[in-house]
């Protein structure tokens, strides 16, 4: 009884992330833990026992809404302070805080990764360099490090365009604090930009 439980219970978890509703699996069941009121699975047929108690699902019971997939594209979750270029640094000055600082520059590049990612829509249509898949040290893409922040330049394109050596469609910058757990900055830079 408890591996069906699990085995329904696992495939009630894995559709509800793909956000499939339940009539489209053929469930008629929710079933509960009677002492917790917990949701333990859902089912075609009514799996009640001692501890667990089935309620049949209908169209009433069923919140579309609260199972819909929400548009996130572009969310920013923080307040933006004004582009701000830190002073110059070679690759080696560069190099000096991450070393120093080396969770500080793991967190900074983990969230400047993602937030990079959000800003250009997601991965579905968007990848950043694979730069941003390394360490804070030697990464080309981290162009200022200090406790004033981490500046990085992000190259960017669809799904694939490093392996076939194309050019960036945008180049992200993005500006974290030095602790690496806030985002000040994140804005769209040209060619001409970067040159400069």
């Amino acid at each position: 009884m408890n591996l069906k439980l699990a085995v329904l219970s696992l495939l009630c978890c894995s559709t509800t992330t793909n956000n499939l509703l339940a009539n489209e699996l053929n469930v008629a069941y929710q079933c509960f833990e009677r002492a917790t009121n917990k949701p333990v699975a859902a089912s075609s047929v009514d799996l009640s026992t001692e501890e667990v108690s089935c309620k049949k699902i209908s169209e009433e019971n069923v919140d579309t809404k609260a199972i819909e997939p929400k548009e996130t594209r572009n969310a920013t979750n923080y307040k933006k302070e004004p582009w701000e270029d830190l002073a110059k640094q070679t690759q080696e000055q560069v190099n000096v805080y991450p070393r120093n600082n080396p969770l500080a520059a793991r967190r900074a590049i983990n969230l400047a990764r993602g937030s990079v990612i959000s800003f250009n829509g997601g991965l579905r249509i968007y990848r950043p360099g694979l730069c941003m898949f390394t360490s804070a040290v030697d990464n080309p893409c981290l162009t200022h490090a200090s406790v004033e922040g981490f500046q990085f330049q992000v190259p960017g394109g669809e799904p694939g365009w490093e392996q076939m050596n194309q050019e960036p469609k945008t180049i992200t910058r993005v500006w974290i604090s030095g602790d690496g757990r806030s985002i000040l900055n994140t804005s769209t830079i040209t060619k001409k930009q970067v040159n400069e």
